[in-house]
C-alpha cells in the first residue's frame, strides 16, 4: 500500500491525546455516608473488571478512530500486490495517447519533454500485471502499432517515438482508441493522455467523434501533463500571392508573415525567400512578443509553369516551421465561360462583356472564352473553366445549383450579373444555396435613364484594380465615373463579405462572398445602357476584364497548398484513370473516383512531412506546397482545470497529473499509483465512523455498571 499524501500520516500522533487522558483522572470521588459496605464488597471484585474493560476498549476504539481518520487523509491506495484484498479486475487494457508534437522537442528542467513522457508511460507499464495489454498510440506522425501488445512490445514502441512534424492526428487517435477501448476482450480499461495540454486543444476535442454506445463511466481517463512552461518561439505563418491576379511574365509580390509566439522580444532573426533555387531578398526582423508582422518580396512570375519557393527564417531556436514551402501555378491559358439566358442575334446584344473578353483573347493570346445559354448547360463541362460569369441572367435554374457550388468550392470563379426583365428576389434562392447574401430592394426605375446615383471613388488596394492606371500610389485618382440609372440593392451575408466597390449613396456596387477555395462575385448592376452608362465609360471594359480575372484567380490566388494533419483531397477537371503522389522519396497511389466530368483523388497522408509534393494524374502534372499546420508553432498550454473542463465532456476523468517539479522517484511513484492503483481512504473514513458509533454504544452499555 501507498499513500498520495503521505504527510497527512503525521495526523496518526494524535493517537496520544486519548492516551494521556486516559491515565488523567479528572473526576473527583464524591464521599457518601452508608449504614453498611457489606453489599460493596460483594460487588467489589466484579465492578473493577468491568471498569478497566470499558476504559480500556473505549481507549482502544478512540485510537483506531483517530489513527483511521489520519490514514484516510494520506490517502491510501492498494497496489497490485494486495489484489488478494480487493476483489479481482481481471486483465486490464491501458489506451494510452503519448503527444510527439514538434514542441515536445523543448527542454526542461528534467531534458527533452518526449523523453520525460516516455519514460512516465514506461513507469505505468512497470506497475501493471504481465497478462494486461497496451495501446500506444501517438498524436504525429504514422501510428507504430494501432493494435493491443504486451508490455515489453510497448517499451519497444515507445524507444522510437520521438517529437514530429508529420501533422497532428489528435482528433482522430482520441476516436480511435475509444473504439479499440470498446471493442476489447479484457475484464477492464484505462485511459491516459500524456499531453503538453496546447491552446489548441480545446478545439480538436470538440471535434472527437466517440462511436455509438460509448459509456464514459467505464473508461476513465487519467490526463497527465508536462512542458508548462513553454519556450519562446517564432515562426512563419503564411507565404501569400492572393494580392494580384496572377499571369506569366508579370511582376509578382510573394508576402511572407512571421510571428513571434512568446512574450519575449525576438531580434537579429533574418528572412529570406527563395524562388525557383534563386534568393529573391532577405529581411533583418526584430518582433515584440507576440507580434506579428508581413514582409512582401517582388518577383517576375515566368510565362508558364509553377514558381516553386520557399521562405526560410534564420536565427530560432526552433527550426520545424523556419521554412514555409510554396507553389504558385501560373495558368498557360485563363478560360472563361459567358453563361446568358438567351444568345445573340442579328442587332440584339444580350451581352454586353463578350466583346470584351474576345478582345482580350485577341490581344493578350491566353484568354479563351465560350459563350453559352442554359440550354447548353448538359453539354458544358464547367470544371474545364477558370471562371463562369453568368452574364445578365434573370434567375439561376435549380438544376444548376449543385455543379455551380461545387465549381467554386472546388477553386473556380463565379461572377453574377443581374439582367434585365429580372427581379430582385428572383436570384435570391441561388444565393441562399451558395450561402451569399441577399438582394432586398431597387433603387431606381428600368428605362427612365435617369441617374440615381454614381460609382463612389475607387480605393486602390484591392487585386482588381492593380496595375490598372498608370499613376503612383502617392497620386489622387481623377475618373469620370460612370452614373447608375437603377441598380439592385444588396444585404450581405456578413461572414466573409468584402465590399470591392460601392455607390456614392454607400450601397454594395461589387461583393466577394465567401465560396470555399473559389471566389464569388456579385454585381448589382449591368452594364447594359437600361442599368448605367457603364458602356460608354473608359473604366467599363478594364474594369470587367478584371473582375473576371480575378475570380479566374481563385481564393488563393495560384497557390497549391496542403496542410499536414488533414486530409488529402484534389479534384481535377476530366477523367483520369491513374495517378501517382510523391514527397520526400515517399511514393503514394491515391484513391481515384471519376464522375462524367472530373476525378476525385484521395490519399491518407501519415507519412508527409513538409516540402514540395508532385503530383502526375496522366499527363498532367500538378506541384503543391505541403506545411505544418501554424497553430503547432504555439507552445502555450492550458492550465489544468481547463483541461479536466475540456475533457470531462466526453470522458470521466479520474485525475490530472502534472509532472512539473516531481523528480524522477515522484513521477515513477505518482505515475505508479495512477497507474494500477485504488484508492481506498473511503474505506477508512467508513470503518473511523464505525469506531466512534460503537465507542459510543459501548458507553452506553456500560454505563450502569461503573
Amino acid at each position: 500500500m501507498s499513500f498520495l499524501t503521505p504527510l497527512f500520516l503525521l495526523g496518526a500522533l494524535a493517537i496520544a491525546i486519548p492516551v494521556i487522558l486516559h491515565f488523567i483522572n479528572f473526576r473527583k470521588p464524591n464521599k457518601q455516608a452508608f449504614s453498611t459496605l457489606v453489599f460493596f464488597r460483594q460487588l467489589q471484585k466484579s465492578s473493577i473488571r468491568w471498569l478497566v474493560l470499558k476504559k480500556r476498549l473505549l481507549l482502544a476504539l478512540r485510537i483506531l478512530a483517530i489513527l483511521l481518520l489520519s490514514l484516510a487523509l494520506a490517502r491510501p491506495l492498494l497496489s497490485p500486490t494486495l489484489s488478494a484484498f480487493t476483489p479481482d479486475r481481471g486483465n486490464t487494457l491501458y489506451a494510452i495517447l503519448i503527444e510527439n508534437s514538434p514542441a515536445m522537442a523543448q527542454i526542461d528542467e528534467r531534458g527533452l519533454l518526449q523523453n520525460t513522457a516516455n519514460e512516465a508511460i514506461k513507469t505505468l507499464i512497470e506497475n501493471a500485471k504481465a497478462t494486461d495489454r497496451f495501446l500506444i498510440y501517438n498524436t504525429h506522425g504514422p501510428l507504430f502499432s494501432p493494435e493491443e501488445v504486451s508490455g515489453n512490445q510497448a517499451e519497444r514502441i515507445l524507444d522510437q517515438i520521438e517529437p514530429s512534424n508529420k501533422g497532428d492526428f489528435t482528433t482522430e487517435r482520441i476516436s480511435r482508441l475509444a473504439s479499440k477501448a470498446m471493442g476489447t476482450e479484457l475484464d477492464a480499461v484505462g485511459l491516459f493522455f500524456v499531453i503538453r495540454g496546447g491552446d489548441r486543444l480545446e478545439n480538436q476535442v470538440s471535434e472527437i467523434a466517440l462511436p455509438d454506445g460509448f459509456r464514459k463511466s467505464l473508461y476513465p481517463l487519467t490526463i497527465i501533463t508536462t512542458g508548462e512552461n513553454p519556450a519562446s518561439n517564432s515562426g512563419i505563418t503564411s507565404v501569400d500571392a492572393a494580392a494580384r491576379i496572377i499571369s506569366g511574365g508579370r511582376p509578382l509580390s510573394v508576402m511572407v508573415t512571421v510571428q513571434n509566439f512568446s512574450e519575449q522580444r525576438i531580434v537579429n532573426h533574418f528572412l529570406s525567400l527563395e524562388v525557383n533555387g534563386e534568393l529573391e531578398g532577405q529581411f533583418q526582423i526584430d518582433l515584440d512578443g507576440g507580434e506579428s508582422r508581413v514582409f512582401t518580396f517582388e518577383t517576375i512570375a515566368p510565362e508558364q509553369g509553377n514558381i516553386k519557393g520557399r521562405a526560410i527564417l534564420e536565427g530560432d531556436a526552433f527550426s520545424f516551421d523556419n521554412t514555409r514551402y510554396f507553389v504558385i501555378g501560373i495558368p498557360d491559358r485563363t478560360k472563361i465561360l459567358l453563361l446568358s439566358d438567351v444568345a445573340s442575334s442579328g442587332n440584339q446584344r444580350v451581352s454586353w462583356l463578350e466583346p470584351v473578353f474576345r478582345a482580350a483573347t485577341r490581344s493578350a493570346g491566353n484568354i479563351d472564352v465560350l459563350n453559352a445559354t442554359w440550354d447548353d448547360w448538359n453539354a458544358v463541362t464547367i470544371s474545364e473553366f477558370n471562371a463562369v460569369i453568368l452574364d445578365g441572367v434573370r434567375e439561376v435554374p435549380e438544376y444548376a445549383w449543385n455543379e455551380l457550388q461545387n465549381f467554386t468550392q472546388n477553386g473556380g470563379g463565379l461572377v453574377l450579373i443581374p439582367g434585365n426583365r429580372g427581379n430582385p428576389t428572383s436570384l435570391n434562392p441561388f444565393l441562399q444555396r451558395m450561402n451569399a447574401g441577399q438582394f432586398v430592394g431597387m433603387i431606381g426605375e428600368p428605362g427612365r435613364f435617369e441617374p440615381v446615383a454614381r460609382v463612389d471613388r475607387i480605393v486602390r488596394g484591392h487585386p482588381i484594380f492593380d496595375d490598372m492606371f498608370q499613376a503612383t500610389e502617392e497620386e489622387e485618382l481623377r475618373l469620370d465615373l460612370p452614373a447608375l440609372f437603377h441598380y439592385w440593392r444588396y444585404q450581405s451575408s456578413g461572414r466573409a463579405s468584402q465590399i470591392i466597390m460601392r455607390t456614392n449613396l454607400d450601397d454594395p456596387l461589387l461583393i466577394r462572398e465567401s465560396a470555399g477555395n473559389g471566389r464569388f462575385i456579385i454585381a448589382t448592376t449591368n452594364p447594359d445602357p437600361a442599368w448605367s452608362a457603364f458602356a460608354v465609360n473608359p473604366l467599363f471594359a478594364p474594369l470587367f476584364l478584371r473582375v473576371g480575372l480575378y475570380a479566374a484567380a481563385g481564393e488563393f490566388g495560384g497557390l497549391n497548398e496542403f496542410v499536414l494533419g488533414e486530409p488529402f483531397g484534389l479534384t481535377l477537371r476530366g477523367l483520369h484513370r491513374n495517378a501517382t503522389l510523391s514527397l520526400n522519396d515517399v511514393n503514394l497511389v491515391p484513391e481515384i473516383q471519376t464522375t462524367a466530368r472530373e476525378t476525385r483523388l484521395s490519399s491518407e497522408t501519415y507519412a508527409w512531412e513538409p516540402g514540395w509534393a508532385t503530383l502526375v494524374a496522366t499527363e498532367d502534372t500538378l506541384r503543391i506546397a505541403v506545411n505544418q499546420n501554424v497553430l503547432e508553432s504555439s507552445f502555450k498550454t492550458l492550465n489544468l482545470n481547463k483541461l479536466d473542463d475540456i475533457f470531462s465532456s466526453l470522458f470521466e476523468v479520474n485525475e490530472v497529473i502534472t509532472l512539473r517539479g516531481l523528480s524522477e522517484q515522484d513521477i515513477a511513484r505518482r505515475i505508479g499509483i495512477t497507474a494500477t492503483g485504488r484508492e481506498v481512504w473511503n474505506w477508512f473514513i467508513i470503518a473511523a465512523i464505525m469506531m466512534l458509533i460503537t465507542e459510543s454504544l459501548v458507553a452506553a452499555r456500560f454505563k450502569g455498571k461503573t
